[in-house]
């Protein structure tokens, strides 16, 4: 049985990810920025749901909190999965929207893999970060989310390379997916 945590899990593809590797008997935890009562109350627990808004500053020292009270030393697998995207012009955009796209699809899982690392050490986990295949696909409008993605592609190539020499056995994956049917498109 694994342990699997997993951002943006209340709809798209992190509640795709939840659902499936429940299926498979697998504990999953949650995180997302809803309330959980607006969610279902029978999927989404206490023990199993986390609420964090990943654009605010203190949300992985939320998340470790919410661990620690949970009584979990290990993660086996890290899915970051959150993610947002705001698109237009970037002369038209709202600045707290390009602030928000920063936060939530790159320094979060930056700062949150920082804050798991020792349990996902304990485990000698895998830590998947969930990309675009906007990241090497540059088009109009796309100017602030499509950089968000290929900066989290350079940190988890880098990452990669770093745990490979430290030894810890943590390995990182990254996914590429197209468009996906979900609140964002």
């Amino acid at each position: 049985m694994h342990t699997v945590l997993i951002t943006g899990a209340t709809d798209g593809l992190g509640l795709a990810l939840a659902r499936r590797y429940r299926a498979q008997g697998s504990v999953v935890l949650m995180v997302g920025r809803r309330p959980p009562s607006a969610l279902d109350p029978a999927f989404f627990t206490p023990e199993s749901y986390c609420q964090a808004d990943l654009a605010l500053p203190d949300a992985p020292q939320r998340v470790v909190a919410w661990l620690d009270a949970q009584g979990i030393p290990a993660l086996d697998l890290l899915i970051h999965n959150a993610g947002l995207g705001y698109v237009g012009d970037l002369a038209i955009q709202d600045a707290d929207n390009l602030r928000a796209l920063v936060d939530v699809n790159l320094w979060a899982p930056i700062a949150l893999s920082h804050a798991l690392f020792p349990r996902l050490q304990r485990a000698q986990a895998r830590c998947v970060f969930i990309s675009s295949v906007a990241a090497d696909l540059p088009g109009p409008r796309y100017a602030v989310y499509t950089a968000t993605k290929a900066a989290l592609d350079g940190f988890a190539r880098n990452w990669r390379a770093e745990l490979r020499a430290d030894g810890s056995g943590v390995t990182v994956q990254v996914i590429h997916p197209g468009a996906v049917r979900t609140a964002m498109h």
